[in-house]
């Protein structure tokens, strides 16, 4: 290797990294990190890490409060999100096929979108009988595969895809304390023979609900995920006869606009 590649290939591996650091900060919300948790997800020494954040600090990417040792999103990544806002615009496109499904449902309505091995939600919206003790809000980030929404994207891909993505999020499905790969590969099974997502306290008791993918028009991958939740005594298996028809009509409504 010449030393213009050895250059080369140590800048693109800097640059993964501080990319990585980036998504774990994003991961990490109004929570946020310390160094150490930080390394230790991105597998990175403590000294690579320290050194990478400085950086993102100094150029606004960063957040370091001292007070209590964590850093968090800074200011420039807000900017960066509003200026690509516009052009990626999903939630803008989606916003009145999600407020409608609640409407006419009643229940809560969820736009997730896929960011690569995560799921970010981009919309909610709460009907009359909407559960509101559910910790999906506007911007959380979870791995793909768990969530409702999370599980119908993932079972839409193509099995090779779907395998690596949950061998990848073998360790972040644990955190979640109630999950395993082979919990979330039955379940992902299970979607894959119904063609749509189904739920019933898998994720957070006494709440079902249903989930179809959204697909890219031009290849048909799908990319995002419309679902209905409720309490699980109106989400009960037979109310996908009404669900699934709902969830199928808008999501042709989005897939048309794109």
């Amino acid at each position: 290797m010449s030393p213009i590649q050895a250059t080369a290939q140590a800048g693109t591996q800097s640059l993964r990294r501080t990319v990585q650091l980036l998504r774990e900060l994003t991961h990490a919300g109004e929570r946020g990190a310390s160094a150490g948790e930080l390394a230790q997800r991105c597998d990175l020494t403590r000294a690579t890490t320290y050194r990478l954040l400085a950086t993102l600090t100094q150029e606004g990417l960063a957040v370091h409060a001292a007070g209590v040792r964590r850093y968090f999103l800074g200011p420039f990544a807000y900017e960066m999100g509003l200026q690509a806002f516009p052009q990626l615009g999903l939630r803008e496109l989606c916003a009145g096929v999600v407020s409608g499904l609640a409407r006419q449902t009643g229940e809560c309505v969820f736009l997730v979108m896929r960011s690569g091995l995560d799921t970010l939600c981009l919309d909610r919206q709460s009907g009359a009988f909407a559960v509101e003790a559910m910790p999906v809000d506007i911007g959380s980030r979870r791995p793909l595969g768990v969530g409702l929404s999370s599980i119908a994207i993932l079972a839409a891909l193509p099995e090779a895809e779907r395998e690596a993505i949950m061998r990848a999020n073998g360790m972040r499905y644990q955190e979640t304390g109630r999950l395993a790969a082979e919990r979330i590969r039955l379940m992902v099974k299970r979607t894959a023979d119904r063609r749509f997502a189904f739920t019933a306290s898998d994720y957070i008791d006494n709440v079902g609900g249903f989930a179809l993918p959204i697909r890219r028009p031009s290849d048909g991958v799908p990319f995002a995920a419309l679902s209905i939740a409720s309490g699980i005594a109106r989400m009960k298996p037979p109310r996908g006869e009404e669900i699934v028809p709902l969830l199928e009509s808008a999501i042709h409504t989005i897939e048309s606009r794109l």
